[in-house]
């Protein structure tokens, strides 16, 4: 659990949420920029360029008009914008807009942000943003303009729709300004203005909020992820500048993903809950292996889980992405860094908790999607004397199920099912359980989901007579009618229901009562199409799950 709090008033939490989620059309600007580049830059020239290029060496009240985009309208427009030089630090210039200056900036900003990016940080005294950035990250790439300082250019750049935009990296600046000229319309041409450069807000966001400056790091991290890989995965490129963010102090506020955290790891839809759950797991890599793994993984040129997986050989840890998941999304939960090895929580941040789908009662008969990459949790019901959980996949291989069990609110156990979706667990005599958690993981790399279905019951109630009952079940592969032979000591309520693999129910197939001794329930399935289904059976007391295959 983290060490320190950081109290985040509402207001600064609506900025940042604000700020960090570009509009569409302004993130696909930037990925122009990006495809622009390994599509045009000659990388041979550029070396040749920087070589016989003298260096800037800006002074205070040095002048220079930049290209930036006008982000009023969508898509942007190119404009150029006059400026002047208003602070030279030992790694940074900071120029302003003119229009600017003494509006909406005047030296007091200048001075606090020069302190801020070469002096300390919110969490530091020992370094400011560039040198931590550059510790915990790498290099800053000198493409062109033979100068290590980078220019952090501030103007309003204003807002559209709804979206504030406080700053951003432009790969088009790591081009020359004839091969940003290739870009055809309507996004081109391009422009370029040759060196390493940050576009910051002054209008409408104060330049020096903490918010404000925590993006000036996390911009600075894009850029230097760019100079190492020009490719990356989003997901990996906004994790790690997201991670910048909590190093500074000033970390984006924790929500929307915690509510629900049903949301794929590695697929980059750009929303609010995207940039929250890198942070997570960039954050957890980071604690768990240090900054220096951190700089592998940038420096790696492989992308997403591929180069994850890398630096984890590479750097003789013996886990797998995928396990490295599965760990987390407990993390995630339970966020306690003092239960095993600490490798179940937060040291820099507290996690509010996380959102759980509440079962007040056994039995417990559910079907959920889950997406790749991705986990839900639930929370059971303690009134039981044994409790058994089945579970049945789609996508077996890659499901994972955990059970948390407390005591008076602290973590005592974590059992992990034995692979094959089922687990037994006892009331325990050691304790006393005063919650039990669920975590249901799908760990498959990609972008599709999983239809699970979940059923719950203590064993010693019930069940078994309703298990014990199904004597047959035929065929397995359905072509035309599907049969269950049932086998009771006595009359019984039963209702059995269709499901399909995304959890939609088909039909109800029987809803009656069933005689003592052997019946068999026949239903056609003609109107299904071929694929995978679960038919649920529901006695009074519990349910079980039992699948399918339609093949035409």
């Amino acid at each position: 659990m983290k060490k320190s709090i950081l109290i985040i008033v509402s207001i600064t939490i609506m900025l940042s949420v604000q700020a960090q989620q570009k509009s569409n059309s302004l993130q696909k600007h930037i990925n122009i920029g990006k495809n622009a580049y390994r599509l045009y830059a000659d990388k041979e020239n550029h070396l040749e360029i920087r070589n016989n290029k003298n260096t800037n060496s800006y002074v205070v009240g040095d002048t220079k008009t930049f290209w930036r985009w006008d982000l009023s309208v969508m898509p942007p427009t190119w404009i150029q914008e006059p400026s002047t030089c208003r602070a030279v630090g030992e790694l940074s210039y900071i120029f302003v807009a003119d229009n600017q200056w003494n509006v909406n900036m005047n030296q007091t900003d200048v001075d606090e942000i020069l302190f801020r990016l070469e002096e300390e940080t919110l969490n530091s005294s020992e370094y400011g943003i560039i040198e931590m950035d550059t510790t915990y990250f790498g290099i800053i790439p000198d493409e062109l303009d033979n100068d290590p300082k980078v220019i952090f250019f501030f103007s309003g750049l204003g807002s559209f729709g709804g979206s504030v935009f406080d700053g951003y990296f432009s790969s088009f600046n790591q081009m020359t300004e004839a091969e940003a000229q290739n870009v055809l319309p309507p996004e081109g041409p391009a422009h370029s203005n040759e060196c390493e450069m940050l576009y910051m807000s002054c209008d409408p966001v104060n330049p020096t909020a903490s918010t404000t400056l925590s993006v000036l790091s996390h911009e600075l991290v894009h850029l230097i992820h760019w100079g190492y890989d020009t490719n990356e995965d989003s997901w990996v490129d906004e994790g790690c500048a997201e991670l910048a963010m909590v190093l500074y102090g000033q970390p984006d506020p924790i929500v929307d993903f915690s509510s629900n955290p049903n949301n794929n790891l590695i697929v980059w839809d750009q929303t609010f809950s995207d940039y929250v759950q890198t942070m997570l797991f960039f954050t957890y890599l980071s604690e768990q292996y240090g900054a220096s793994f951190i700089r592998d993984i940038i420096a790696n040129t492989q992308n997403g889980t591929e180069g994850i997986n890398t630096v984890l050989l590479n750097n003789s840890i013996p886990l797998t992405f995928t396990e490295i998941f599965n760990n987390w999304t407990i993390a995630n939960f339970l966020d306690d860094t003092e239960f095993e090895t600490g490798i179940y929580g937060y040291e820099n941040l507290t996690l509010p908790l996380f959102g759980q789908i509440i079962f007040p009662n056994l039995p417990i008969n559910t079907t959920k999607n889950i997406n790749d990459c991705a986990a839900v949790y639930y929370r059971l019901p303690l009134d039981f004397s044994q409790i058994k959980i089945e579970v049945t996949s789609d996508n077996e291989e890659n499901s994972i199920l955990h059970l948390l069990a407390y005591e008076n609110g602290s973590i005592k156990e974590i059992i992990p099912d034995d692979g094959d979706l089922e687990m037994i667990f006892t009331q325990p005599s050691t304790y006393t359980l005063s919650k039990l958690v669920l975590v249901l993981g799908n760990q498959r790399i990609g972008g599709s989901t999983t239809n699970f279905g979940i059923n719950i019951f203590d064993p010693t109630v019930g069940i078994d007579e309703l298990e014990n009952s199904i004597i047959n079940l035929f065929p397995t592969i359905v072509k035309d009618n599907y049969n269950v032979t049932f086998n009771f000591e006595k009359e019984k309520k039963i209702k059995m229901e269709v499901f399909n693999i995304t959890g939609k129910l088909v039909k109800t197939v029987f809803n009656g009562n069933i005689s003592s001794g052997k019946q068999t329930i026949s239903f056609n399935s003609y109107n299904f199409a071929s694929g995978m289904y679960f038919l649920k059976i529901i006695s009074n007391t519990h349910s079980i799950n039992k699948k399918f295959i339609v093949n035409r």
